[in-house]
């Protein structure tokens, strides 16, 4: 412009204006027509918006569990949004994660938009392991004298089509016993890729057997002044062969001396048996006894006088004749006579 011209004194210069909302540009239009004293040279001018600042973050869900599926997380939330705006006018961004086993995913937020230069944070899917128990399996049987076992395991908590076959770290050892007891079926678990995996023993059971041991009995005892017994037993429901012999903590007896019952008690246990007593019993008769009276000699010596003279009996044994002199009694009435009578007085000597 020249001397005191101004911008009024340019009679056919305008300009067109810009407008412009989303970022970018606007051209500003110049024209001219002819000057009295210019020679218009134009240029036109620029409205210029520039992206705004925005930061997207990509969804997080950190609360899955394994369940054999795919599972995922998608959307994005967004800061720095102007004039009320929401992430939907952010058509051109995307974030998401998928995975099916158990582990850490990285939720990608990409894209671009418009009106808004971005940046973008990671969000994360985490799919965690889902529980599993492993149980051993257990048996119950009774003592037979032979080896039992068991083996194996079985599993709760499996995911989607998840067999046995998939858990690498799983065994269990299996119990092994003969005798009456019990015996563990030990599990054990490694790492697991999907599954934290808790685990149970099993138990194999061998329960004892049922046998009755019956005390022995002797009945044909005779009383003989000393102490006799009775011992032993036999047993019925022993399996497998076996025989009393095999019952070392069992004992049964009974011990008398005089006549009469006594009871022969079995007592004891055993490891393999469950033991049901029947007493027996030791009987001893009386002993014969033959009791004869004794006998009792007694010698009598009588003397009777009178007229025929001076006579002696003698009694020795009861059955034997008395030996004497003339006119002697040959019984005990002639004796009793010659004591009172005729014959004279009778003295014993």
């Amino acid at each position: 412009m020249q001397g005191n011209d101004t911008v009024a004194d340019l009679t056919s210069v305008s300009a067109s204006g810009a407008t412009r909302t989303n970022a970018g540009t606007a051209t500003n239009v110049v024209t001219a027509g002819l000057e009295n004293n210019y020679t218009v040279t134009t240029a036109n001018g620029t409205l210029t918006i520039n992206k705004a600042a925005a930061t997207v973050t990509a969804n997080s869900d950190t609360g899955k569990v394994y369940n054999g599926s795919a599972q995922s997380v998608s959307g994005f939330t967004a800061t720095g949004l102007v004039n009320g705006e929401t992430v939907d006018v952010l058509s051109g961004v995307s974030a998401g994660a998928s995975g099916t086993n158990a582990g850490s995913y990285v939720s990608v937020a990409s894209g671009s938009d418009d009106n808004y230069d971005l940046t973008f944070v990671n969000g994360s899917l985490v799919i965690a392991k889902a529980a599993l128990t492993v149980t051993g399996n257990s048996a119950t049987g009774t003592y037979s004298g032979h080896a039992q076992s068991v083996s194996g395991f079985t599993v709760r908590g499996l995911q989607g089509n998840d067999t046995v076959a998939d858990l690498t770290s799983v065994s269990a050892s299996g119990a092994t016993r003969t005798n009456a007891g019990t015996a563990t079926n030990v599990v054990t678990a490694g790492l697991e890729n999907n599954y934290i995996v808790t685990t149970a023993n099993g138990t194999l059971t061998i329960n004892k057997a049922a046998a009755t041991v019956t005390a022995n009995s002797d009945t044909g005892k005779v009383y003989n002044g000393s102490a006799q017994s009775v011992s032993g037993f036999t047993a019925t429901g022993l399996v497998n062969g076996e025989t009393v012999d095999v019952l070392s903590g069992v004992s049964a007896g009974a011990s008398g001396t005089n006549a009469g019952s006594y009871v022969s008690v079995a007592s004891g246990s055993d490891d393999n048996y469950d033991l049901t007593f029947v007493n027996g019993s030791l009987v001893i008769a009386k002993a014969a006894l033959t009791v004869t009276g004794n006998s009792f000699q007694r010698e009598l010596h009588r003397l009777c006088r009178g007229r025929a003279g001076q006579h002696t009996w003698g009694f020795e044994r009861p059955a034997e004749r008395y030996p004497g002199g003339r006119g002697q009694p040959r019984n005990r009435r002639q004796l009793q006579q010659c004591a009172g009578g005729l014959w004279g007085q009778c003295q014993q000597l």
